[in-house]
């Protein structure tokens, strides 16, 4: 099983370099400034699908992809605090239904069996 989540990352990740290739060579552009911030990017998102993998490999599917989903909401706290984004009531609903998952996907009793890779599964979701 692992060969095969191991080529579905190679293959995500070199689609997305290709789509990025392309959009490069049709626009001919080219800022150097913009290099540290690419080379972070691609450093992240290297750990971040190592640490998605891994977290699905060593606990709960459904809890890994909620933790999945927040680190994505992060993103909008990004925009609240740097870019001036509006904070909005849909937004607020928004937070507050996902704190409410959160809430209830963290309320389910693990099985004995599972809790011993629970300090595996959190260094993996922490990537994410």
């Amino acid at each position: 099983m692992t060969h095969v989540t191991r080529l579905y990352s190679l293959l995500v990740s070199s689609a997305a370099a290709a789509g990025w290739l392309i959009l490069w060579l049709t626009d001919f552009s080219f800022d150097a400034r913009v290099l540290p911030y690419s080379v972070l990017y691609g450093l992240l998102y290297a750990g971040f699908t190592v640490g998605m993998l891994g977290a699905i490999k060593a606990g709960s599917t459904s809890l890994t992809a909620l933790v999945k989903q927040v680190a994505l909401v992060g993103v909008s706290f990004w925009g609240y605090l740097f870019w001036d984004t509006k904070f909005t009531s849909l937004s607020a609903i928004g937070i507050v239904l996902l704190l409410i998952s959160l809430v209830l996907c963290l309320l389910v009793k693990e099985k004995k069996s599972a809790s011993h890779h629970m300090g595996k599964w959190l260094f993996n979701a922490l990537l994410i």
